[in-house]
């Protein structure tokens, strides 16, 4: 599947593979399959509709911003990243 995004347009390019790989030995031998590219197309649409901005989210709630930056910080923390780095980085975005 390949995604392209031009201009507020989006466009996905399935290309399905209709046999599977021949297994010599027949151990993991699949019965072939053919896809339904109308079904698949639907599904991803619906799929992309239900995706959200999450900057947009996070500029516009200031409680969730502040829960995403603590639980970050203690992630980071944990890996042993510099905290007060990451709190510098995070007052220079726009």
């Amino acid at each position: 599947m390949e995604t392209y995004l031009s201009q507020g347009v989006l466009a996905i390019r399935f290309s399905p593979i209709f046999t599977p790989v021949e297994d010599p030995i027949k151990l993991a031998s699949q019965p072939g399959w053919v896809s339904n590219e109308c079904k698949l197309a639907v599904r991803a649409v619906k799929r992309v509709g239900k995706l959200v901005d999450a900057d947009a989210i996070l500029a516009k709630d200031s409680v969730i911003r502040e829960d995403m930056v603590r639980e970050t910080s203690l992630l980071l923390e944990l890996a042993r990243y510099d905290i007060s780095a990451y709190h510098q980085w995070l007052k220079e975005l726009p």
